[in-house]
């Protein structure tokens, strides 16, 4: 099942973030695509594509992170225990991924983060919006 942003409840307030957030769904849109598919060489594209999300949620974790705590955000402190856990959880994933490469890991991890980043969009991260307007005035 495909993932999308959905620009009326998942609205930040700041484009950066909002891009990231449709460039995640894309890329967990992307490992689901080639899990459906047959390649020769599929496993090692979908570990390609596994590493690029990784590394792309850091990098926007990070982002995210600092500016929450740049515009005072009382969720920043839960955002980032939610990164950690989201973290630590996909880092379990992958490692099981490299181990076995059974296609039913890869399909277990992308339902929790199509869910997952779903929820904390809509939870957490919209509180930015908050937060970035109210530091302006």
């Amino acid at each position: 099942m495909p993932y999308a942003y959905d620009q009326a409840t998942m609205t930040t307030g700041i484009d950066t973030i909002d891009e990231q957030h449709r460039k995640l769904f894309d890329m967990i849109n992307e490992i689901e695509r080639m899990m459906g598919g047959y390649a020769p060489d599929r496993n090692t594209k979908i570990s390609g594509l596994i590493s690029g999300l990784v590394n792309y949620a850091m990098n926007h974790f990070a982002h995210e992170e600092g500016l929450m705590e740049k515009h005072k955000c009382q969720t920043a402190e839960v955002n980032k225990l939610a990164h950690a856990r989201f973290t630590k959880q996909v880092g379990t994933w992958v490692e099981r991924w490299q181990k076995s490469q059974d296609p039913a890991i890869v399909q277990e991890m992308g339902a929790f983060l199509g869910q997952w980043l779903s929820g904390h969009i809509c939870t957490i991260d919209v509180g930015l919006r908050r937060c970035s307007q109210s530091s302006k005035h």
